[in-house]
């Protein structure tokens, strides 16, 4: 993971990463958590948070200056969008209390949040998911939300195999909401190549993915 310089001045990221611990929010990124260094200095942000939580958290983030947008239609996501005035760039968090997956509705719902904020991990200077609940969500994320596995998420994916520890619950993830059959060592492979339309119908569960750890 990509850290923030400990000896500049906290941007706006640092801060509201330092207000959530200090209340004992349960939260976690969400995804690109190598990219936080980056963000420190503008961009857009996932973050899962506890439902009960979610308007206290509301509440930090508005001390801070943000501003939380309109997001009719968009369930379960909440935007809040803060300027970083010392860095001149604008920082967006996307953050979802449950998660569920699908375009242009999310039809498939799904009870992985809870479980994924109490396998959570601190990782300086945030909470990060495990590797399992990780790379199940990346999967789900990206086949039935996006429609495609980018480069950069296959990347990710074999990088999270490398670090899987707990193969029984991975397995157990992704007979549940991939594909029965299916455990963490036979890991379904997206296609070699980005490409419209992929879903869980479609992608083989042939190969694996997490062979070599």
């Amino acid at each position: 993971m990509a850290r923030m310089d400990p000896t500049a001045r906290p941007g706006l990221l640092a801060r509201v990463f330092e207000a959530l611990r200090k209340e004992g929010l349960r939260w976690c990124v969400l995804r690109d958590e190598a990219d936080l260094g980056r963000l420190a200095g503008g961009g857009e942000l996932d973050l899962l948070v506890d439902p009960d939580h979610l308007e206290r958290f509301a509440e930090l983030t508005r001390a801070l200056g943000f501003v939380r947008l309109r997001a009719w239609g968009h369930a379960p996501h909440h935007f809040f969008l803060g300027f970083d005035a010392e860095r001149g760039a604008w920082l967006k968090l996307d953050v979802v209390d449950r998660l569920a997956y699908g375009r242009p509705i999310r039809r498939l719902r799904t009870d992985l949040a809870d479980g994924c904020l109490v396998r959570r991990r601190w990782r300086e200077p945030a909470f990060v998911l495990s590797p399992e609940d990780e790379l199940v969500t990346l999967l789900l994320h990206a086949a039935l939300d996006k429609g495609e596995f980018s480069s950069g998420r296959r990347q990710r994916m074999k990088q999270l195999c490398a670090r899987v520890a707990d193969d029984a619950h991975l397995s157990m993830q992704l007979e549940r909401w991939w594909s029965p059959g299916t455990t963490g060592i036979l890991m379904p492979t997206p296609p070699h190549q980005s490409s419209p339309g992929p879903t869980a119908s479609t992608i083989p569960c042939c190969s694996a993915a997490c062979s070599g750890r």
